[in-house]
């Protein structure tokens, strides 16, 4: 999972003008899906530019959705500008991020934004995706409901009041338990955010056209984003299940312990929220490379998503039976470095597992 915070906040009145030029331009212009890297043409994450109660918002992969405001003086905060020959001469120690605009057929086309040296050392570069403009709208129009308790905020449509009302009362119960379990200090309000149905899911989460498999995933150190369980039920004939939930706010647990989950190895991401979450992967002796004995390595389940939701389970598990919860708690804080935490190599370890995983599942 990418995870990039982007900082920016730009400013907008009902129509945005350049600093310089004092072009005005209608918000309908800006609205689009954009691909986004810090190369040129090289996306890696997406944008959406929507409007919401006739207002400019633009959310980026693992950032809050942010409104483009105006100083009450009508002052820009940042340069927005058309052409980079309008830029001024930009110092080392500017702190000001500069937004270069180019349109096309009265659409945005592309962007760039040059942000400050001090805190990042490359720029970003927007490209528009024409095939996704339809998509560009408020994801969350139908969650106009709002839940809160000590600890949490939902934030979801009609169809889910019955289930949230029952799910606030668990997530509440287990809470403590679960950050005790974790000598996890007290959290900030954490928000789950539930979505009507996948496609303004996927939206949601700026991956529109996923595959159905992708029903939740946590957004940032305090929210959450899913699919509606009464949605999944009623449309996907899938049974209503808490562990979903409880195994996104496990990721949020790990996530404000360690810090930036790049950081963090997928299978010890993953394997700590399914061990604490949910849940062990069913007829594991059925998968094919399993039955074959061809198990992969540490390293080529990080590359695997199948892996890590099969796997990973059961290597918490075995690490938990054999050294116990504080040697995992140990690994967590040493990133999933097996060596520093358990002492041992990845490949002795690999292979303690797959024998334990023989004779405790395999019947060998």
């Amino acid at each position: 999972m990418k995870i990039i915070t982007f900082s920016l906040i730009l400013v907008f009145n009902q129509h945005l003008f350049a600093q310089d030029t004092k072009e005005i331009r209608p918000l309908s212009q800006f609205i689009g899906y954009y691909n986004v890297g810090v190369k040129p043409n090289k996306p890696f994450f997406k944008s959406r530019w929507y409007l919401k109660d006739g207002e400019l918002y633009t959310i980026y992969d693992s950032d809050i959705d942010r409104k483009f405001e105006a100083y009450s003086n009508g002052k820009l905060s940042y340069n927005v500008v058309y052409h980079e020959d309008d830029l001024p001469e930009i110092s080392e120690s500017d702190t000001t991020y500069y937004v270069v605009l180019t349109f096309k057929n009265e659409k945005l086309e592309e962007f760039k934004v040059i942000r400050p040296r001090k805190e990042w050392q490359t720029d970003l570069y927007g490209y528009r995706i024409p095939e996704l403009d339809e998509l560009a709208v408020n994801a969350e129009v139908k969650m106009t409901q709002e839940l809160h308790t000590d600890n949490f905020r939902f934030v979801y449509s009609k169809q889910d009041e019955l289930f949230v009302k029952n799910f606030s009362s668990k997530i509440e119960s287990v809470h403590y338990k679960l950050l005790d379990e974790f000598s996890c200090e007290p959290l900030p309000v954490i928000t789950y955010k539930i979505y009507p149905d996948i496609e303004s899911y996927h939206n949601g989460v700026l991956t529109p056209g996923a595959p159905k498999w992708q029903k939740g995933r946590v957004w940032t150190e305090n929210e959450i984003k899913l699919v509606s369980p009464t949605y999944l039920e009623t449309a996907l004939n899938e049974p209503i299940s808490d562990d979903l939930l409880i195994h996104e706010f496990v990721h949020i647990i790990h996530w404000n312990i360690v810090g930036d989950p790049n950081r963090i190895p997928k299978w010890l991401w993953e394997g700590v929220a399914l061990y604490k979450g949910c849940c062990a992967w069913e007829d594991i002796d059925q998968l094919e490379y399993v039955k074959k004995e061809k198990f992969p390595s540490l390293k080529q389940i990080n590359w695997n998503g199948e892996f890590q939701y099969q796997l990973g389970y059961y290597l918490i598990e075995f690490i938990d039976t054999k050294w116990g919860w504080k040697k995992v708690i140990e690994l967590m804080a040493k990133n999933g470095n097996v060596k520093e935490a358990l002492g041992l190599s990845e490949k002795t370890f690999e292979k303690d597992f797959y024998n334990h995983l023989k004779k405790e599942y395999l019947n060998y």
